[in-house]
């Protein structure tokens, strides 16, 4: 054993097992400082010393010697015993003696060790629900070298980024060599939780909150720093924890194991009414046999106005042999489009909603058929996966990498039919996507019908000085504040376009409505932009498809907007003048066989363009081709019989 002590400014080292002659700290480049055996076993050296052989140094860390074979002391081999606290602050400087990653004793000025060093592992012992509305967790972390004296509880939202931190109570250690397991406990009123991390909560609405867990240690050795370690999954099955949140509502925590292992728990709120008439079903197993002819569909949790809401209306007005439902929260503005199916609408978290939901055997989805779930639960999820599913899309697939979200091997049970509009995207859905021919439906989207009902050489002459822009978001751009976005390229050339001379002038001359309508993404910077010209659209609840329609010129990037755009024989102009940053370039090579319209890549090469289609408002020859053989070879108002067709097979 050797114990270590820093007392009125020196560090003692004393050992009755271990001889430390010729102990020395060592800086990187060689120098080295002896310490003074005082006694027998002793030996001793001041701070200001070491301090100023390393505060020279750039690496300020000192490595500590002894005996003539330069022996480090190797912490997993010897008992280290820290008799006060190895830190002290000297004015100028921090200094600490800490143990190594490779696990030596060393020292180092002005940067706090690492805790990584101290940890080795952690388990949760128990979730306890402690009524009315508290959670109790226990949980043992297992550390190295020295003991415990406290930890944190971290809990952070995902999405957002927040954090929370709880103080656990630490009842007790145990030690097995050089090895200490420490216990502790912590409590929680979820609804503190809730406020301090989620900035906006609505209780009927879609809960995309997830909740990962973590610990920070400490101990009474050294200041170490708060690195965070996730909560490894419990040993224990999981399930999900029901809390009082408010006289009106419950706090749903549904625990899970991430593909790494850890714990995390996805919120949901649910009303006391639809949380009791749930209750009743499961005690009553009142939900095990389906209903062959109910159908769900939805799109985003508040939306009614894509693939989903066509194909519902579809089936309200033309056939008998299957009862649909429209999944929609009720304080949604597309709500309006819906009031005309009244008795088929089903809001979101109602007991209707659970009811139909454990009633249904089909799903029909355009994003992901959890925007059914009415909350996260394991039943719930049970139910999900057996249930007959129809993936209707919301836009054609290109060539842009979305296999983390639809990859048939990552996620076999996403959906039972997948619907495409052309051979080129079947083959683009088999290949990259993983999902065996059988799977995947050459149909069309549903709202195709609409898109091309009563369009014609007319309507489109008609539409011809109405142009569009609407450009997709950037990944990298998406979450900046507005001084950073002001300074992209994104902002500066569509700001610049919108603002241009010749463009103000083709405006004025062919008496044209210019339209910039941003990603939903992107809203948020609209007040960013301005023009005298050209109109910058809210984000009101009209249907895209209402723009493509009304549109004649369609101003797009790499959006899939231009695919649905082209297949009403409008132009599309492709305005790619940053083609090269790493998050299209791959998509924008690969994709440019298919692409129904030119691409340009400065503004003055666009407002050409732009000036030829007022003049001749149509698709070149070249890219009617494209239309038909490459993207939708239908050109009919049948998609919504085909799907119908595959509804019925599966």
């Amino acid at each position: 054993m050797i114990g270590v002590s820093i007392n009125n400014g020196k560090v003692c080292l004393e050992s009755e097992e271990v001889d430390l002659t010729s102990l020395r700290v060592q800086s990187k480049q060689g120098e080295c400082l002896f310490f003074k055996n005082i006694a027998e076993s002793k030996w001793e050296i001041p701070v200001s010393r070491i301090v100023e052989l390393l505060s020279n140094n750039k690496d300020k860390r000192g490595f500590i010697f002894f005996g003539d074979k330069k022996n480090a002391i190797d912490c997993f081999n010897l008992t280290v015993n820290a008799k006060t606290n190895l830190h002290m602050n000297t004015g100028e400087h921090d200094f600490y003696m800490f143990v190594s990653m490779d696990g030596y004793l060393r020292i180092i000025l002005d940067k706090i060790p690492t805790a990584k060093t101290y940890f080795k592992d952690s388990e949760i012992t128990e979730i306890k629900t402690v009524y009315p509305r508290n959670l109790k967790l226990n949980f043992t972390i297992t550390s190295k070298y020295f003991p415990l004296t406290n930890s944190y509880l971290i809990i952070k939202n995902r999405k957002e980024g927040k954090e929370f931190a709880i103080e656990a109570k630490f009842t007790g250690s145990s030690q097995n060599g050089r090895v200490f397991v420490n216990k502790f406990t912590v409590f929680f009123d979820p609804k503190d939780v809730v406020f301090k991390l989620l900035d906006h909560i609505n209780c009927d609405s879609f809960d995309f909150s997830v909740f990962d867990f973590s610990f920070v240690i400490e101990n009474n050795v050294t200041k170490i720093s708060d690195h965070k370690f996730r909560a490894k999954s419990p040993k224990f099955d999981l399930s999900e924890t029901w809390l009082d949140f408010s006289s009106e509502y419950k706090v749903l925590f549904s625990w899970y194991n991430t593909i790494h292992s850890q714990l995390s728990a996805r919120i949901g709120f649910l009303s006391v009414a639809s949380y009791l008439f749930y209750d009743k079903l499961i005690q009553t197993k009142n939900y095990e046999q389906a209903d062959k002819r109910i159908v769900l569909i939805t799109e985003y949790p508040n939306k009614a106005q894509d693939n989903g809401f066509a194909f519902f209306k579809y089936l309200m007005e033309k056939q008998n042999e299957f009862t649909p439902y429209y999944i929609i929260e009720k304080d949604s503005p597309d709500v309006k489009y819906l009031s005309k199916y009244k008795n088929n609408i089903v809001y979101f978290k109602s007991q209707d909603h659970i009811r139909l939901f454990f009633k249904a055997n089909y799903l029909l989805h355009t994003h992901t058929p959890k925007y059914a779930m009415p909350f996260h639960g394991s039943l719930v999820q049970s139910k999900l996966k057996s249930m007959k599913k129809i993936f209707l899309q919301h836009g054609i697939i290109a060539l842009k990498d979305v296999g983390f979200v639809y990859d048939y091997n990552q996620h076999p049970d996403f959906t039972n039919a997948f619907i495409v509009s052309s051979s080129r995207e079947l083959e683009t859905v088999h290949k990259m996507l993983n999902y065996p021919k059988n799977l995947i439906k050459v149909t069309g989207l549903t709202r195709f019908d609409s898109l091309l009902k009563n369009n014609n050489p007319l309507s489109r002459l008609k539409e011809r000085k109405n142009v569009l822009i609407m450009p997709t978001w950037r990944k990298d751009l998406e979450r900046v504040s507005d001084n950073v976005f002001i300074q992209s390229e994104f902002y500066k050339n569509y700001q610049a376009l919108i603002n241009d001379s010749r463009l103000k002038q083709l405006v004025e001359e062919e008496n044209i409505e210019l339209n910039f309508f941003l990603h939903n993404n992107f809203q948020k910077y609209r007040h960013l932009f301005s023009s005298k010209f050209v109109n910058i659209l809210k984000p009101d609840s009209t249907p895209i498809q209402n723009h493509l329609k009304n549109n004649g010129i369609l101003i797009t990037d790499y959006s899939s907007v231009g695919l649905d755009f082209s297949i009403q024989k409008k132009p599309v102009l492709y305005y790619q003048f940053d083609k090269e940053i790493s998050e299209v370039k791959d998509q924008v090579e690969a994709s440019s066989e298919f692409l129904p319209g030119p691409v340009y890549q400065t503004k003055e090469g666009l407002i050409d363009g732009i000036y030829q289609k007022i003049r001749v408002n149509m698709l070149d020859k070249k890219f009617k081709k494209v239309v038909k053989k490459q993207i939708y070879p239908f050109n009919d108002t049948k998609a919504c019989d085909r799907v119908y067709d595959v509804l019925r097979e599966i």
